[in-house]
């Protein structure tokens, strides 16, 4: 199954038998990342450099020869690097998938908080499986990464599966040791979120806050406040933007303040959590109506 280019924006390939879009983005834990729908593409025995992992979104295919797996909704492809493989679809439907392309060195980093400094080359005893609820994440997310408004969520999606991946079928994951001093360390992130509520905050940057690595950390403050930390980054941004309206900042003004990326993303966010649109929320505070 073929590989992204390595583009930072997404470039779109179409015709009246074949679909791609392929993109790379750098905030999405540096993988390239595509999606792809076939109808008569054959792809030749071939191998990669990265892994490859997809999920089928649509169609059935093989993928290793005529003999080999049968790959479809609600399951998951993955290939070694190295790994000699072909693909063509299975049956009269087009067949489609979403995949990414990690590194050996990108899993070995993630598989650090189980196996200390020895980062051992992850091995799968299979090529494809049966596994329609992370199948179901890794696609959720591609369609992050392509919402482009909001790149920690993002990559806390891709990290999640990766992980997951490795923890589940690689035979090196485990459980993560309790930390005793997450809560301190937690403590330390959300003061450091709530001084920075105006910019871009990448995952990278967060675990370093925190002083563990990226899936540690994850697991850690999701246990410690409860959500997930763009969850928290996005509610404690809209408990800003709130006190900002109310003090009578423009409304994009208070967009650029709090982090969103634009007017429009700021009332989507605002209005899914609050119940109103900043205007309405503006009116109605002129107003004195309560708006809970």
């Amino acid at each position: 199954m073929g590989e992204g280019h390595q583009e930072r924006r997404p470039v779109s390939k179409t015709s009246h038998r074949a679909e791609q879009r392929i993109w790379r983005d750098t905030t999405v834990c540096g993988v390239s990342l595509l999606h792809a729908r076939y109808f008569d593409q054959r792809f030749v025995p071939h191998a990669d450099e990265h892994y490859v992992i997809a999920a089928m979104t649509g169609g059935r295919a093989l993928c290793f020869g005529a003999d080999g797996p049968v790959s479809e909704p609600g399951s998951l492809i993955v290939i070694p690097p190295g790994t000699v493989h072909d693909g063509c679809r299975l049956g009269n439907r087009p067949w489609s998938y979403v995949a990414a392309y990690p590194s050996s060195r990108r899993l070995q980093d993630l598989l650090r908080p189980w196996t200390g400094r020895d980062r051992p080359v992850p091995r799968f005893d299979r090529l494809v499986y049966r596994d329609a609820e992370l199948a179901t994440r890794f696609q959720q997310a591609h369609r992050l990464s392509l919402g482009g408004d909001d790149s920690l969520a993002a990559e806390e999606a891709m990290e999640g599966v990766l992980a997951a991946l490795l923890e589940r079928y690689s035979g090196l994951g485990g459980r993560v040791p309790p930390a005793g001093r997450q809560r301190r360390a937690m403590a330390r992130v959300r003061d450091y979120m709530e001084a920075h509520l105006g910019r871009s905050l990448a995952l990278d940057e967060l675990a370093g806050v925190s002083g563990f690595s990226r899936f540690h950390f994850l697991r850690l403050f999701r246990a410690e406040v409860g959500l997930p930390p763009h969850a928290y980054l996005l509610q404690r941004r809209i408990v800003r933007a709130r006190r900002l309206l109310r003090q009578g900042m423009a409304i994009a003004q208070v967009a650029l303040a709090c982090g969103f990326s634009d007017q429009a993303h700021l009332t989507r966010r605002f209005k899914q959590r609050v119940g109103v649109t900043p205007g309405e929320f503006v009116r109605g505070s002129r107003r004195r109506i309560v708006v809970p």
